[in-house]
């Protein structure tokens, strides 16, 4: 899930913060007009709220803790050559 979310909000180099509670990602994005709400829905989100150009909220439930870990995995991790 984690990927995919990552290929709906823009990717890596669009992600400035990934926090999370309980049952949400809380993301600070570089632009939010790049996340694709019916998408990240796809993947399973239960809402994606754009609160303003920067921030977003995605609800996944009670995995949104499991699924920061990876996103942040991903983020950091050295890009692919």
């Amino acid at each position: 899930m984690a990927a995919g979310i990552l290929k709906h909000i823009g990717g890596r180099e669009n992600v400035v913060v990934c926090e999370n509670c309980m049952t949400r990602l809380r993301m600070k994005l570089k632009d939010t007009s790049l996340a694709d709400e019916a998408k990240l829905k796809q993947l399973g989100a239960h809402g994606v709220i754009k609160i303003d150009r920067h921030h977003i909220q995605i609800v996944i439930g009670t995995e949104a803790g499991n699924v920061k870990k990876d996103l942040q995995n991903m983020i950091e991790e050295p890009p692919p050559h």
